[in-house]
């Protein structure tokens, strides 16, 4: 076996994919495009990893890792789009919560997004906050 392929880049890809995987499942609804974004670019990487490695026998961790980190990440964002698209119908649907429209207007900011564009002031934050409340 050649010196060039007993480097460590199938267990770096592996873990990237296991990273990549974490980062789709719990940044995506907190950050949106931001934190799907970090995980397609760690199942990316383990991807490459994987097939250059694979050259050489080994690799298929780091392969199954990306592409799994990929497809998490894709089903991550569909699904937080979904939840912000469904609440943004539904406070429109409502008419009672204009707050709750409007910032989830922007799902690809993430829960993290509505968090930082929450009105300044304690008393729009509570309405805000009751208006969330009346719709579920």
């Amino acid at each position: 076996m050649n010196n060039e392929y007993k480097t460590g880049h199938p267990v770096l890809g592996v873990i990237l994919g296991i990273l990549g995987i974490l980062a789709a499942v719990t940044l995506t609804f907190f950050t949106g495009v931001i934190g799907c974004g970090i995980a397609v670019l760690l199942g990316l990487i383990a991807l490459i990893l994987g097939i250059k490695a694979r050259r050489a026998g080994r690799g298929v961790g780091a392969i199954i890792a990306g592409l799994l980190a990929l497809l998490v990440a894709a089903g991550a964002m569909t699904a937080t789009l979904g939840i912000f698209r469904t609440m943004r119908d539904k406070a429109a649907e409502a008419k009672t919560a204009p707050l709750v429209e409007e910032y989830a207007a922007k799902p690809y900011l993430g829960l993290l997004g509505i968090l930082i564009n929450l009105p300044e002031d304690e008393a729009g934050a509570t309405e805000f906050l009751e208006q969330l409340k009346s719709l579920s």
